[in-house]
């Protein structure tokens, strides 16, 4: 019986031992991949002049971004929160899942349309993706939106997105959370979809949006089960 409890104990004693170093492992790894992030935000930051124009819109110049990353399709900006990156977009949309904006494989991946959208001519529905990291970065800090507080500032509400071509102001009407579903994901709706993703909103938002729109989608992870996802009604172009 002595025996059996030792036995028992020990591995007990080596699955804790198994456990400890792979989660020594995993954080080390998650570190490394924020801090190699920081150091590549602090670079684009360095190459890039980003213009506030009077209509709230941003003008960015691409040109030393592209030399960089040639798949660069444009520019996201939101009011109080760390979202303020250049959009990628891949043949698919796995890639930049886990890869970095110079190509490197990392966690952390990095801010990307949805490969079925047109960037030069915007879709009824823009996609964009982006990690919830708990650094705050890529979309990490988007559960921001969910604080009544944060949402009662009408300039948070604001979603500032440049392309190579044209630059626009997008306003907030829907944030909801969700079991993982792809019902919201395609670049274009039917009538019955958009009441459905309109009518998920946590919050009351009083936009009336109808299918001669474009609206913009941001899907981020909620948890491992759920997606937290805000749609945004364009009110200008230019």
């Amino acid at each position: 019986m002595k025996k059996l409890k030792k036995i028992i104990l020990n591995i007990l004693l080596i699955v804790f031992l198994i456990t400890f170093i792979y989660s020594t492992y995993k954080l080390i790894i998650w570190y490394k991949e924020n801090k190699k992030t920081k150091k590549t935000v602090e670079e684009i930051k360095t190459i890039v002049n980003i213009e506030e124009k009077e209509d709230e819109t941003i003008e960015i110049d691409f040109n030393e971004l592209l030399k960089k990353n040639s798949e660069v399709v444009g520019w996201i900006k939101i009011n109080n929160t760390n979202v303020n990156y250049p959009i990628l977009q891949h043949k698919d949309n796995s890639y930049y899942l886990d890869h970095s904006f110079d190509n490197t494989y990392n966690g952390a991946g990095w801010i990307f349309m949805d490969y079925q959208n047109n960037p030069e001519n915007l879709d009824f529905n823009t996609i964009i993706y982006g990690h919830n990291r708990k650094d705050g970065s890529m979309f990490g800090s988007l559960f921001k939106t969910l604080d009544g507080t944060w949402i009662k500032n009408e300039d948070n509400l604001i979603i500032k997105l440049t392309t190579l071509n044209n630059s626009y102001l997008f306003k907030i009407f829907s944030i909801y959370y969700i079991d993982t579903t792809d019902d919201y994901i395609n670049p274009t709706y039917d009538e019955e979809t958009l009441n459905r993703v309109i009518n998920r909103s946590l919050f009351e938002f009083n936009a009336k949006v109808n299918l001669e729109d474009k609206i913009l989608t941001l899907s981020t992870c909620y948890n491992d089960e759920k997606k937290l996802v805000i749609h945004a009604q364009k009110i200008l172009e230019n």
